[in-house]
């Protein structure tokens, strides 16, 4: 039986780094994840925002935690669950927004702030011959969150404005295109029930257009 691949993310926020390991088979698993510098003390709260499913130990201003059962399923679910927890406990109980500004800060160099409670993450993006002013914006709803991304920019050929619409189909076929050529212009609407999945979705896309 061939051993699943061991698949590493690393992430630092704050002047801390969360390192996270997972099993790759037919899904992913938790392996362990660290977190250093963090003290015994922070290490026991965050295990109890957790209903203390993690075994932990600390050595050397770093802390380990292993689940303590099998904890499977999407990798980027796991891990912004984990550290969006975790950052609850180490920033002093922020608001959801401003713990997805921490950590969509530490994901990318684009611009990112919040004004008058929406998340604002933006970006100018050359994509093969086009440069694509990119905005992606989180607002607070009373059942979840919604998204909002817009895509566009000057298409210099028609060819240009075809491949442009086919990308911003691959980051979600709901995307409508509002104009083709000469100006692309495309958004999406989209509403989720947490922030870990404003999170993911924003992940998706960095990986799509960076």
């Amino acid at each position: 039986m061939t051993s699943p691949d061991v698949i590493g993310e690393s992430i630092s926020i704050e002047g801390r780094t969360f390192e996270f390991y997972f099993d790759k088979g037919n899904v992913y698993c938790l392996r362990f994840f660290n977190i250093k510098p963090l003290t015994p003390i922070e290490a026991d709260l965050i295990n109890e925002s957790h209903d203390k499913i993690f075994e932990w130990n600390y050595e050397n201003n770093q802390v380990n935690f292993w689940p303590k059962r099998n904890l499977c399923g999407e990798k980027d679910e796991i891990l912004f669950s984990i550290l969006i927890k975790a950052l609850d406990i180490l920033t002093g109980f922020i608001t959801r927004l401003s713990l997805a500004e921490l950590v969509m800060k530490s994901l990318s160099n684009w611009l990112t702030y919040i004004d008058e409670n929406v998340l604002i993450s933006k970006q100018l993006i050359q994509y093969e011959d086009a440069q694509l002013r990119t905005i992606f914006k989180t607002y607070m709803t009373e059942e979840g969150y919604r998204i909002e991304l817009s895509i566009s920019g000057l298409a210099p050929s028609t060819a240009t404005a075809y491949s442009l619409k086919s990308l911003v189909k691959k980051i979600d076929k709901d995307v409508k295109v509002e104009s083709l050529y000469p100006f692309f212009n495309s958004i999406l609407i989209k509403n989720v029930n947490n922030i870990v999945s404003v999170l993911k979705f924003y992940k998706r896309i960095l990986s799509m257009l960076t």
